[in-house]
């Protein structure tokens, strides 16, 4: 694609909701809200989760939608989830940016 952009509005949300209850209530609150119905934002999202970066981050570039791998607390080691910066986030942030999309640590 030489010019490939996400698309306007979101149709879907990708997350690992069985991590639901060590989520913060901030990530908690954001999920209920792209599941409530709001014809001017195309909600309710529908929920899309393969569980693999890759996968779930095309289909949300290709059809429009936002991938979550939010911090949980049910492992103390890895309070911020086992995403690798240098493989994932970093090459995939820089798709999603071109793409007219946004990126956020938070």
């Amino acid at each position: 694609h030489e010019n490939l952009k996400f698309p306007k509005l979101c149709k879907c949300y990708s997350a690992n909701e069985s991590y639901w209850d060590w989520w913060d209530q901030g990530t908690r609150e954001f999920i209920q809200w792209v599941r409530q119905s709001d014809k001017a934002t195309g909600r309710p999202f529908t929920a899309r989760y393969v569980g693999s970066l890759v996968s779930d981050f095309h289909r949300n570039l290709l059809y429009g939608g936002v991938f979550l791998y939010p911090k949980d607390s049910k492992d103390p080691k890895l309070p911020f989830g086992k995403l690798r910066l240098l493989y994932e986030c970093a090459p995939l942030s820089f798709i999603a940016e071109q793409a007219g999309g946004k990126v956020s640590l938070y």
